[in-house]
């Protein structure tokens, strides 16, 4: 025995699989030390800003969409679920570039509001009617539809759902 490798003998193995080990370790760690610090830079998201729709969604009209919130807000027809609690939101694109995201709840009766067959208004099941930006259409007193302050960033709208803002398509 010269102290030389013996040409004969295979590939080490061993070397290789505990090299795999190690760098899979020090991915991992890279993976620990990165996500936290992903977070701790994002802006948060939670039911005073979540994102419910992306925009080009809104081009083919109005659309219903339930979501689950994490603590309950007092809001028109919340469901319990295991995780939260749940509402149902009608999103839809107003003249221009504005936003409007409305209860899909009726204010006057227990009942769900929903998208006439025009897509031009809403209307719940006692024929009340209201406008895409949830103000009333029959005049009268009839209240407005429970409205939330939205905006688009990066193509999806989010919307503060902790509580209802006053007026038409109000702003956030």
């Amino acid at each position: 025995m010269s102290g030389r490798p013996d040409p004969n003998a295979g590939p080490p193995f061993g070397r290789w699989i505990a090299g795999g080990v190690l760098g899979l370790i020090g991915l991992m760690a890279v993976l620990l030390l990165v996500r936290p610090a992903i977070y701790s830079v994002a802006e948060p998201r939670g039911d005073a800003n979540l994102g419910v729709v992306a925009v080009t969604d809104l081009g083919r009209g109005p659309v219903t969409r339930t979501v689950l919130l994490t603590t309950s807000h007092g809001l028109l027809g919340e469901t319990p679920q295991p995780n939260g609690v749940a509402v149902t939101l009608i999103i839809a694109q107003l003249l221009g570039s504005q936003v409007a995201v409305v209860n899909a709840r009726s204010p006057v009766d227990p009942c769900a509001v929903s998208v006439t067959a025009g897509a031009t208004e809403l209307a719940d099941c006692g024929g009340r009617r209201w406008g895409l930006d949830g103000a009333p259409l029959d005049g009268g007193a009839q209240p407005a539809l429970q409205r939330f302050a939205a905006v688009v960033e990066q193509g999806g709208v989010i919307v503060d759902l902790t509580h209802p803002v006053a007026g038409p398509g109000a702003p956030r």
